[in-house]
């Protein structure tokens, strides 16, 4: 076993803990804002994995777009029976 003191010292600073279990060493980030969590405190995409505040936010944009594609789809859908009614 190698005890370099310089391993020991890099070790101890590139260790991190999670945000919210100050108790868990981690070396895991969210890939969005960078803070460090725990496996268990982290979503997995297939972008990476972010934390529940970077998930809400995702999901806030992913509704709003949903709402907007479908809107889209319903003026469209308003559009043709129109035209096909003419």
């Amino acid at each position: 076993m190698n005890t370099n003191p310089k391993q020991v010292t890099s070790h101890i600073e590139t260790t991190k803990h999670c945000c919210l279990h100050k108790q868990v060493e981690t070396l895991l980030l969210c890939t969005d804002c960078t803070r460090s969590f725990c496996w268990r405190c982290l979503h997995r995409l297939p972008i990476g994995q972010i934390c529940s505040d970077c998930y809400q936010k995702r999901q806030k944009t992913w509704m709003h777009k949903w709402v907007v594609a479908q809107q889209a789809h319903a003026a469209l859908k308003s559009l043709l029976r129109r035209k096909v009614s003419i």
